[in-house]
């Protein structure tokens, strides 16, 4: 996947959530995300006398800025689970290919589907979001916002029931 793709992924997702938790801001939301992506680094420190960490002189897009960052952050544990994963189901795979070359015999291939998230992976990805959003210095009614909304769209979106 190059950046753009995951750049596209994580304003998808950042704007979903702005949608849930702060529709008020959605006007401003490109605006917001352009700033962000240009300047990410600084964003993501937060600066308590700059509201958005990157110089705009606005609080009405707080919301928005504390989900991209926020949602950036899920994005790099889900990555990282995603890797963990394909690590754990592909070792075996290897493993069996070696022997069997060994033994000149072909290996097995997996039927199994992509990956996909489970309630329970759901649950810690947002309570991971809140904490996030709680060590940016978002309120607690905010990192709450912020949360259910990461949580409400990887739900709507990226599970499939069992």
């Amino acid at each position: 996947m190059t950046w753009e793709k995951d750049r596209q992924l994580v304003a998808s997702l950042a704007r979903q959530v702005v949608h849930y938790a702060a529709p008020d801001e959605l006007p401003f939301f490109k605006a917001t995300c352009d700033a962000f992506f240009a300047a990410p680094k600084l964003a993501r420190r937060g600066h308590r006398d700059e509201p958005l960490g990157f110089g705009l002189e606005t609080a009405f897009t707080v919301i928005s800025t504390l989900a991209l960052t926020v949602t950036v952050d899920v994005f790099k544990q889900l990555t990282e689970e995603h890797i963990r994963r394909m690590i754990d189901k592909t070792a075996p795979t290897f493993r069996l290919a070696a022997l069997s070359k060994l033994f000149h015999r072909p290996p097995e291939q997996s039927a199994d589907p992509l990956p996909h998230l489970h309630q329970d992976q759901i649950t810690k990805i947002r309570e991971l979001a809140y904490r996030r959003a709680r060590q940016l210095q978002a309120s607690e009614e905010q990192a709450t916002l912020i949360a259910d909304g990461i949580a409400k769209a990887l739900a709507s979106q990226f599970t499939m029931e069992d």
